[in-house]
């Protein structure tokens, strides 16, 4: 299958995402691989809930993210998950923080 690329706008930022639902040959365990590559591009390289960088390259059953209904719908909920995260909540208040300055 060809990779498709979607874009989503989370908390501000501008966010690309490659789906590959089956990436090469490769299966394990009866399930075929996908990848998900998911990059800031708006702020270019923002820090995300699950990457300082702004990117995140992950492998994951296909059927997972057919879980989810779409693979933006896999990342919407990757990232709120996330995003409840102390490290996450702080990185937030920083930024609040700096903007009053």
């Amino acid at each position: 299958m060809k990779e498709e690329i979607h874009t989503i706008i989370w908390q501000d930022i501008t966010i690309e995402i490659t789906y590959t639902p089956q990436w090469g040959s490769v299966i394990i365990s009866d399930e075929i691989l996908a990848h998900v590559a998911i990059r800031s591009i708006k702020p270019e390289r923002a820090k995300l809930p699950m990457t300082e960088t702004g990117y995140r390259s992950h492998f994951t059953g296909q059927s997972f993210i057919n879980e989810f209904g779409s693979v933006t719908d896999f990342v919407k909920a990757w990232l709120d998950t996330e995003a409840e995260q102390p490290a996450w909540k702080n990185h937030i208040e920083k930024q609040r923080q700096y903007a009053l300055f």
